[in-house]
């Protein structure tokens, strides 16, 4: 998977809708009604609210505070009426049908079991929500968690999807215990780094799949699944808290489907111990809910409660596009930070032969439709994994890191939790070593990696840029890379106007693979352009995020900048007026600095 806005441009966002254009409007919603919007990657509005009350999947929003969402499908709802502000450019609309009152039903039922669970000293419910794709889960997984965490109580999440991650990047199950407020802005929260934040941090627990859909590999899913519950138990048994809320536990949609999934829910249900199912939007998935567990009863003697929910009509159809470009913004905020936070991965070089790298197995199911009737795989005879060496197949993937040691068993390293991820930048197979982008500087040789095909790899998976930032970037990390979060990869463009001060002028593609650096007016042009053949077209389409401006010698066309010693006495009017014309719009913030601070960089990278 190539690294998202490492030199390809956002794909154009597609809209059925009228868009609002980015001006502020104000919007009136009555009582129990709600305002629902979209918003594309590469965009961003603010959202206010100037009175009343109004929520987000059911966490309350400050009055006079602004809000800011990127990239998200979204809505508001108010129980009391309220008036909202919006400024900037998303697709909305009004709705007064609403399945909310439902919804909160249910919260104060399953507030009913947990309340009986602490007086009784037992466990609170363990809830499944099942549904087809886009059918709401994941949002009313998140209302039900919110409600939970206003009543002071502290559930725990858990994810089984592995297309969309929690606290992660895609490809992982997780399992996270909310004790406090989701940030609205960023899905479910943030996981912890060395910088500020507003809203305290999650701390999830991450299995590692690394496969698009469950019924790729059931016999990896499966274990994982088993692995994941016991964790998930063994939390829940040493924190009173956490065991008298309970679960919540977010499901894929496809196991919603067809036998095959049906033996998956019966999997979580039997892991899980779960003594209640929601079914969103589904009438035959209810049936066949009621058919497999009326009679069920875990392992307590508890009987399983089932639950017919309807779908909001707020669902909205995510297609592959859409669900590429949250994967691959989960990337970026992974390795890079988010606009108000923005880490800075450390680069490492890991020899061949010092890395232990397996393959998951994926083509199981393949495999079987061509064995004799009523046979499946011989798991034993081809193992979980595959050993493979680094080879140039695995350039702009992701790696997934162990808590294990080289030397256990695929069984043990499928039962571990993740350390963190690394992401190959480069495969040099003549000198036999790795580029690889870490959150910390650690060594990871230590450590098994696992290979997977999720994220799959793409050939152009475009940019979803964030605003640029007007501060300077902290140097922030990771503090620990089994918290998860999964980012924009700063895109940054150092252009030397005097090539002949700084070495020789070698081909601009070389360069902008090597180091990202650029020499000369034309590359300044191409910098700001994105719609015509200006300059040098290997920087044309490309969205920078930081342009770094090295003052020296221009061409015959701009005035030479005045030397005084080593200094370059920078006259940033030249600059100014040349980028702030008509062209102003396409540059990013750009930046100054000095011809001789910048020998030091270009000699160490040999550019």
């Amino acid at each position: 998977m190539n690294i998202p806005g490492l030199g390809q441009a956002a794909p154009a966002a597609t809209f059925s809708a009228p868009t609002i254009q980015a001006a502020i409007a104000v919007h009136d919603l009555q009582a129990n009604s709600e305002w629902r919007f979209e918003v594309a990657y590469g965009q961003s509005i603010e959202v206010k609210i100037l009175s009343g009350t109004a929520e987000i999947f059911g966490t309350e929003l400050a009055v006079n505070h602004t809000y800011t969402f990127r990239g998200t499908k979204s809505s508001i709802f108010t129980w009391h009426g309220c008036r909202i502000e919006v400024n900037g450019p998303c697709e909305e609309y009004m709705a007064e049908e609403t399945p909310m009152i439902t919804y909160v039903n249910t919260h104060f039922a399953l507030e009913k079991l947990r309340d009986d669970a602490i007086q009784n000293g037992g466990e609170g419910p363990r809830v499944l929500v099942v549904g087809p794709n886009n059918a709401g889960k994941t949002s009313l997984v998140k209302l039900l968690t919110a409600y939970a965490t206003r009543m002071g109580r502290q559930p725990m999440v858990i994810n089984t999807d592995s297309r969309e991650a929690l606290l992660s990047i895609p490809g992982t199950l997780t399992a996270t215990p909310f004790a406090s407020i989701i940030d609205v802005e960023h899905g479910w929260g943030s996981s912890p780094t060395s910088g500020p934040s507003p809203v305290p941090v999650k701390l999830p627990l991450c299995y590692y799949y690394g496969l698009a859909s469950p019924e790729d590999n059931t016999k990896l899913y499966k274990p994982i699944l088993t692995r994941l519950a016991l964790a998930a138990a063994s939390r829940l048994a040493d924190d009173p808290a956490i065991k008298g809320t309970g679960m919540i536990i977010d499901t894929p949609g496809v196991i919603s489907q067809g036998k095959g999934g049906y033996d998956l829910i019966s999997h979580i249900v039997s892991e899980f111990a779960v003594n209640a199912i929601l079914v969103l939007g589904s009438e035959r998935l209810h049936s066949e809910m009621q058919r497999r567990f009326s009679a069920y009863k875990t392992r307590s003697g508890e009987t399983i409660t089932l639950v017919k929910l309807d779908k909001s009509g707020g669902c909205v159809d995510r297609d592959d596009t859409f669900m590429q470009q949250m994967q691959e913004a989960a990337i970026r905020e992974y390795f890079f930070g988010d606009p108000k936070r923005t880490l800075s991965p450390h680069t490492q070089q890991v020899s061949f032969d010092d890395a232990t790298i397996y393959k998951i197995h994926e083509a199981n199911a393949m495999l079987s439709s061509f064995l004799p009737g009523g046979e499946e795989e011989d798991s034993q005879q081809i193992g979980l994994y595959e050993k493979v060496e680094p080879s140039s197949m695995m350039l702009h993937c992701l790696l997934a890191v162990m808590y294990a040691s080289t030397r256990d068993s695929q069984e043990t390293v499928r039962d571990a939790s993740v350390m963190g991820f690394v992401y190959v930048a480069e495969v040099d197979e003549k000198k036999r070593r790795l580029k690889i982008l870490a959150p910390l500087n650690t060594r990871i040789t230590d450590r098994p990696m696992i290979w997977g095909s999720w994220p799959e790899t793409t050939l152009n998976p475009g940019s979803a840029p964030y605003d640029h930032p007007s501060q300077p970037r902290h140097k922030w990390h990771r503090t620990a890379t089994a918290s998860l979060r999964s980012i924009v990869i700063p895109r940054s463009i150092l252009i030397l106007m005097n090539g002949r001060g700084h070495g020789s002028r070698s081909s601009v593609g070389t360069l902008l693979s090597r180091s990202h650096i650029a020499c000369g007016n034309s590359c300044l042009s191409a910098v700001g352009r994105s719609d015509d053949n200006v300059g040098d077209s290997a920087l044309l389409g490309v969205l920078w995020e930081r342009v770094i401006i090295v003052l020296g010698e221009f061409g015959d066309d701009v005035p030479r900048m005045e030397q005084t010693g080593n200094e370059t006495q920078h006259t940033e009017a030249d600059i100014d007026e040349r980028v702030g014309g008509a062209d102003a719009a396409f540059y990013p913030d750009y930046e100054y600095v000095s011809a001789c601070s910048v020998r030091v960089l270009t000699s160490s990278s040999g550019g």
